[in-house]
């Protein structure tokens, strides 16, 4: 399949197009040419006033409603409209039902959302139950993918959270190489 973008204004900074208007010619989801004119038989024209394009876009606060109210929303479809919106990255909370406070529900969204187009960064709960009152398993959730915790906007015990604090630099410290890809990842974001 082919596709040209025809004049868009290219807003990634890292390109030598940065602030030109061009032609885009993707061929099978690969940028093929970027150029004043491009024209190419059977391909599918997009046009329209105002167009842009730019790298991905990372959404670090996403409230998916899977699991526990599939009714509003599932992983699928949080991701389909990310994915349409224009994100690529999307980090959610843990205000699910169950809360994400263990590793089965850290592993429950990442295999739903494995084939999907768009990255999903499960935030893992704090506490148990996102109550404030104990520690979630964290080193479990951080073994299984999660590189974020919070109780989003539930209160958390000053001593609990002081833990919490203190145990994440441990995970830190003894992951620093795992910690310096995922940061290096985050800057190509």
């Amino acid at each position: 399949m082919r596709i040209i973008l025809k004049k868009v204004k290219i807003l990634d900074s890292r390109s030598s197009f940065f602030g030109q208007t061009k032609d885009i010619l993707i061929e099978n989801g690969i940028i093929k040419e970027i150029d004043d004119s491009v024209f190419v038989e059977d391909a599918i024209l997009i046009e329209s006033q105002d167009l842009c394009v730019s790298q991905g876009w990372v959404d670090l606060k996403a409230d998916f409603c899977d699991p526990g109210f599939e009714h509003k929303e599932t992983i699928e479809s949080g991701l389909d409209t990310a994915a349409s919106g224009g994100y690529t990255h999307v980090a959610v909370l843990p205000t699910t039902n169950p809360v994400v406070d263990g590793k089965t529900q850290v592993e429950y969204i990442l295999g739903k959302a494995s084939a999907h187009v768009v990255q999903i960064h499960p935030i893992g709960a704090i506490t148990k139950g996102m109550k404030g009152e104990e520690l979630a398993e964290m080193y479990d959730m951080f073994q299984s993918g999660v590189r974020a915790f919070s109780d989003d906007l539930k209160p958390v015990n000053a001593d609990i959270m002081y833990r919490a604090l203190l145990y994440s630099k441990i995970l830190a410290e003894k992951y620093s190489p795992l910690v310096e890809t995922i940061q290096s990842q985050a800057m190509e974001w």
